[in-house]
């Protein structure tokens, strides 16, 4: 595909070059007079050329043919928008003044159309809109002129709106109107002011609404009045103006209490449905423990089923202690329908207050209330929600499904709020009661995350053997550490037993390290998990990546740990180190320093009790070799970091004592290595050190 691209854009070069530079006249009669092929060629390569294509477009937005008259205008559209970005004002005017033609009086009225469709693209603040505001007075284009002049939205456009006012005709005075209000410009207040004295009635409603994004107080007796003689249609209009200004005064501050009190006004007088939601939710928004006794009595009162919805969503938005504590206050009063939204409410707030009313309905007889209560309790997080929620997992209802779901909520709530009891428990609870593979994976990573020594029962009471075979290493490793530290020794090594034999893979005993180590013997941990902790050092020597393991620098195979050796200027002996890193890491670096192009030597003796076939696991930063028992076993002349088991070779142990050389070598950064000794399978190799 590629290829046939190339070959037709070089097939189209050489065209071009035969034909001579094509001009902008020549896309342009292309966009004209060309067939669909070249109109489309056109239409991509117009937009980039200069801004002095446009006048040259303009007429084609009379063309009778459609195809080139819409080809024309959305070459004009690239071209405005275009311009209209930062460093390229200077064009943009220019393309401002071309468009600007199309609205010219002598213009035909489809002309103009174009034009108040283009301009709202490119005209920059500080240009003179006249030619459109001329149109405001046009029958026929002064809809689409009040449209551009919106959505130019410049000062001077503003304020081109704002002239028309006086000389407008009622209807038209109202669209003005909406559009002021959209653009909420200042110098129209006074115009607006003006018109809520108007003989008409839409015109007093819509100036209303122009004056009601002002927040200011000192409209409220005006909006007041406009309302007061509004009937029908307009009446509606009046009170919407009334409440976006309580509105806007919230949020311009200092005007709390007026702004309460319009809404307290529109919830008590007003009789349309709409209006009364609309203050109850103003009330909500921005209002506090006070507010509820007008909801309420509202709600109370006729036709509050209607208001129901909108109450509920105000005391949803109700933000604090207090206002908390007004809702339980509420609650006892409220219909039933109310209290089993209300139980919603207050599982979604999460207020500790709410714990008892929520337990409380959680053992009604009443079918409605005990699930909404339980749905309740499985959102709010509450430390307490948990007995009530298990209670119901283990009555194994029909509803247990419904309560597992809850449980499972319940659990991830306590997770995204680092509850580490709470969390631990119920991913505890809700790996016992999964119904899905899916479920018991996330109790599974919840555990691990949240291990607590309630979960050692689970796992060796209510889980088969098969069942806790099938748990990962870092979940029971967790569990036996949430042991060793409520000091619960005894279960812990019980867990740690059964663990042992499942860590077969070197990012299983990453994580039994990540959890057991943490905090603990580093050491202790390193030889339970098959890691060689206790070597004899000899170095460094120097070495080279050519030289592989060529050298000999200490008698290899063979050790004498009383022997020394010349390196270099120095005589270099055999020491003895037992390094506390919980994955058995010996840092070379750290002991040797951070020099380049060397290598050292470690010598351990391990006892097993009886011959078995071993698998040495090693890694190392950089290279490594192995010895065991006189016997290179394995070598890797490499460069790279370590990692835990990266390494791995078969290796037969006799019973008793048994020699391990390795040989690491450095060529520059880090520098150190690791060796884990496991059974034929895998599984960790009991074996202890010999002197």
């Amino acid at each position: 595909m590629k290829r046939s691209v190339i070959g037709f854009l070089a097939a189209w070069a050489l065209t071009l070059t035969a034909a001579g530079a094509v001009t902008i006249d020549d896309w342009i009669k292309d966009l004209r007079d060309g067939d669909n092929t070249a109109r489309v060629r056109a239409r991509q390569m117009l937009p980039r050329k200069s801004s002095e294509a446009v006048p040259k477009l303009l007429p084609l937005l009379a063309s009778e043919n459609a195809e080139a008259y819409w080809a024309a205008f959305r070459v004009l559209e690239d071209f405005c928008n275009a311009v209209s970005v930062p460093g390229r004002e200077a064009e943009r005017a220019e393309v401002t003044a071309h468009i600007m033609t199309l609205v010219a009086p002598e213009q035909p009225a489809a002309m103009k159309e174009r034009g108040l469709r283009l301009l709202p693209l490119v005209v920059p603040e500080g240009y003179d809109v006249g030619p459109i505001a001329a149109l405001l007075q046009d029958p026929e284009l002064q809809e689409k002129a009040r449209a551009a002049l919106q959505d130019i939205g410049t000062p001077e456009a503003t304020a081109a709106l704002c002239a028309a006012l006086p000389q407008s005709q009622p209807e038209f005075q109202c669209a003005l109107l909406h559009a002021l209000a959209m653009l909420k410009s200042d110098t129209c207040v006074p115009a607006a002011l003006e018109l809520t004295k108007s003989d008409d009635a839409s015109v007093r409603a819509a100036a209303a609404r122009a004056l009601s994004w002002t927040g200011n107080p000192v409209y409220i007796p005006v909006l007041r009045a406009v309302r007061a003689q509004a009937e029908g249609a307009t009446a509606f209009e009046a009170t919407d103006a009334l409440l976006r200004l309580a509105d806007a005064m919230v949020r311009a501050g200092g005007n709390w209490d007026a702004a309460m009190a319009v809404y307290r006004e529109v919830l008590t007088t007003d009789q349309d449905i709409v209006h009364r939601c609309g203050a109850i939710a103003g009330l909500g928004r921005f209002g506090d423990e006070r507010v509820l006794d007008d909801i309420l009595a509202a709600v109370t009162g006729p036709e509050g089923q209607d208001l129901e919805p909108a109450a509920l969503r105000a005391f949803e938005e109700l933000r604090g202690t207090a206002a908390s504590q007004g809702l339980l206050d509420v609650y006892p009063q409220a219909s039933p329908e109310l209290q089993l939204n209300l139980l919603g409410i207050f599982g979604r707030k999460q207020d500790p207050k709410s714990l008892e009313v929520l337990s409380e309905a959680a053992l009604s007889e009443d079918q409605a209330l005990h699930e909404a209560a339980l749905n309740a309790l499985g959102d709010s997080a509450l430390p307490g929600a948990l007995e009530p929620v298990l209670a119901e997992v283990r009555k194994g209802t029909r509803e247990e499904r419904a309560a597992v779901a809850n449980l499972e909520r319940l659990a991830r709530a306590y997770r995204a709020q680092n509850q580490t009891e709470g969390a631990g428990k119920a991913f505890l609870e809700l790996y016992r009661a999964a119904e899905s593979e899916e479920m018991r994976n996330e109790a599974i990573e919840g555990i691990k995350q949240f291990p607590t020594p309630d979960a050692f029962e689970v796992v060796m009471e209510t889980m088969s053997e098969e069942e806790r075979l099938a748990m990962p290493v870092g979940a029971m490793a967790g569990i036996a550490k949430a042991l060793l530290d409520s000091d619960r020794k005894e279960e812990a090594n019980t867990l740690i037993d059964a663990l042992l034999p499942r860590i077969k893979t070197g990012q299983e005993a990453q994580e039994a390290i990540h959890m057991l180590a943490a905090g603990g013997s580093g050491s202790e941990w390193a030889h339970r998990l098959g890691f060689v902790n206790t070597w004899w050092l000899a170095g460094p020597f120097p070495w080279s990546s050519s030289d592989a393991f060529t050298k000999t620098n200490v008698g290899e195979p063979a050790v004498d740990l009383n022997a020394t050796y010349g390196s270099g200027d120095k005589t270099v002996a055999w020491t003895r180190h037992e390094t506390s890193d919980a994955a058995g890491g010996v840092n070379l670096a750290g002991i040797f320093g951070m020099i380049d192009n060397v290598c050292a030597y470690a010598f351990t003796r391990i006892e097993v009790a009886e011959g078995t076939d071993a698998i040495l696991k090693a890694g190392s930063d950089d290279g490594i070799k192995i010895w065991v028992n006189g016997e290179a076993v394995h070598e890797n002349n490499v460069d790279r970091p370590m990692a835990i088991d990266e390494d791995q070779a078969p290796a037969r142990l006799k019973a008793g004592r048994n020699d391990i050389l390795v040989e690491a070598t450095q060529g520059a950064g880090g520098w150190n290595f690791c060796l884990r000794l496991t059974t034929a399978d895998g599984g960790v190799l009991a074996f202890a050190p010999a002197e």
